[in-house]
């Protein structure tokens, strides 16, 4: 499944998103890394993360394209708009 540039609440490869570990629209995280604090400036760190995993969370490389990952990475730079 391709990935729309920054949409709302991101799907997965998985048909999930990460609402479950960081929150909808990534408010109230629950233990999981808060995004909307993610620095805006290190994609390679959130690339990193999201491929090989870090802690408590997966690794999506070999469920996500290159395209899937530049999308979400779109979502946490945009940030939520309300």
């Amino acid at each position: 499944m391709l990935l729309d540039r920054a949409p709302r609440n991101p799907p997965t490869a998985t048909g999930g998103t990460g609402a479950p570990c960081h929150g909808a629209r990534m408010a109230d995280p629950e233990g999981a890394f808060d995004l909307r604090k993610f620095p805006r400036d290190d994609r390679s760190r959130f690339v990193t993360a999201v491929t090989r995993g870090k802690s408590s969370m997966p690794p999506w490389g070999d469920l996500l394209k290159p395209d899937d990952v530049d999308a979400l990475w779109a979502y946490v730079v945009a940030g939520e708009k309300n």
